[in-house]
């Protein structure tokens, strides 16, 4: 793969080609070696210092409460909480793993192989850390925000504290459900490559403040949505204005509509994870759209 991708393999025009190389053997093994050597220093050290005392022998008649998964699973375990096992455990990960390989085959790059700067790949980069960072945020709620019953704690909020029972949950009537859905695909799929002007990107990062904003104020009005509502509107909205339009707009309109039509795909079921638990936290919705009968529950 490093030879591929030019890494320590001849470069691709002859001009290019330094006069001091080095052998791999010992100048990169050396550098490999020590840089895994002082990594197992720390992570041991780390581990050493850490307050993990053993807990009591397991009875199994007693269930923990919380009942909660490794910390690496802990993430997968959240997702439990808005979709369905077989969608949270199964087809998320499956969507994830294929949408992680997919992306260097999908961004638009010009230069090809070995170039991984931002600059040369903003929309691969922002997308993968995009998704990457929203990983550790499920992780972080899973492990530090879930208390007891599986409600929701603050960190300085102590376990020991009742919490009232959460409000009731609503589901969604299945035809306005379609029809949501509808507009949100539809729409994510559309808009980028229809709308052909591209502003400056601090204007547009402004603009979409305002918008999202003013939209937010309104269906607070209407809607008579408090005040803590409103905040979750304005950031779901602005993070789906930027993710799913402003950087599809400037960075995918030129792709071949197939490889636009894929890429757009993966951005938008990424970004609808976000949506559902932003409306699931926000404003109690249990199901957007629900067929109990085939276990279809989003």
């Amino acid at each position: 793969r490093i030879r591929k991708d030019t890494f320590s393999g001849p470069p691709l025009k002859p001009e290019e080609i330094p006069h001091d190389k080095v052998d791999v053997w010992p100048h990169l093994v050396v550098r490999e070696y020590i840089a895994a050597a002082l990594s197992m220093v720390v992570l041991t050290a780390w581990s050493v210092l850490q307050n993990a005392p053993l807990e009591e022998m397991a009875d199994p008649t007693v269930t923990p409460n919380p009942s909660k998964a490794p910390w690496y699973f802990v993430g997968l375990q959240e997702l439990l909480v808005y979709f369905d096992p077989w969608i949270a455990g199964v087809l998320l990960p499956t969507l994830i793993i294929v949408g992680l390989i997919a992306i260097p085959y999908l961004d638009a790059n010009q230069r090809g192989g070995g170039s991984y700067a931002f600059r040369e790949r903003p929309f691969a980069w922002t997308f993968f850390l995009f998704g990457l960072t929203m990983w550790f945020v499920l992780i972080l709620i899973g492990q530090f925000m879930r208390g007891p019953n599986f409600a929701w704690y603050w960190p300085w909020e102590d376990w020991a504290m009742h919490k009232p029972p959460p409000p009731p949950m609503w589901n969604v009537p299945n035809l306005w459900g379609a029809v949501l859905l509808a507009t949100y695909f539809g729409g994510g799929m559309l808009l980028p490559r229809w709308v052909k002007r591209i502003p400056p990107w601090k204007s547009a990062l402004w603009k979409g403040v305002g918008i999202v904003a003013g939209a937010a104020v309104l269906l607070k009005l209407v809607a008579k949505l408090h005040v803590g509502q409103m905040m979750w509107l304005f950031f779901f909205g602005f993070a789906y204005y930027v993710m799913a339009f402003l950087l599809p707009q400037r960075y995918l309109q030129e792709l071949p509509r197939r490889r636009y039509v894929v890429t757009m795909a993966f951005l938008l079921l990424m970004m609808g994870v976000l949506m559902k638990i932003g409306v699931r936290l926000g404003f109690n919705v249990k199901y957007i759209f629900s067929l109990p009968q085939f276990n279809f529950n989003i």
